[in-house]
């Protein structure tokens, strides 16, 4: 989509189930039919895929695509990946605002932690 006109440049009718393939075919249907030598391009998770990312790169296409959460840890009640934040000087992770561990604490785990250092 075209978003000075908000016109449709470029449509595939396709029967694959998962968008993870598209990206780099459609930002190139959509810069050809633009004329452009280079362009942005806007994607929701679905259409993630390194390789795709890269492909686009190849053809001068910048693509803002979020990277989906794969980790199962959150449906199973536990904390996920983006709830920890690493703090490069401490060697610590804690946890991003208004988390706490059920007993009340507050989540961190340090490195010395996992190789049972403390």
């Amino acid at each position: 989509m075209d978003t000075e006109h908000h016109l449709i440049v470029a449509h595939e009718v396709t029967n694959t189930v998962v968008d993870r393939t598209l990206l780099s075919p459609m930002a190139r249907q959509a810069k050809a039919a633009m004329g452009a030598e280079r362009i942005d391009v806007l994607a929701d998770q679905g259409y993630f895929s390194g390789e795709e990312i890269l492909a686009c790169e190849a053809i001068d296409v910048t693509p803002y695509v979020p990277k989906p959460c794969t980790s199962g840890a959150k449906a199973a009640g536990r904390f996920g990946k983006d709830d920890f934040v690493f703090g490069k000087d401490d060697f610590v992770y804690d946890t991003a605002e208004n988390l706490s561990l059920p007993d009340g604490r507050d989540a961190h785990l340090s490195l010395h932690d996992c190789r049972g250092g403390r």
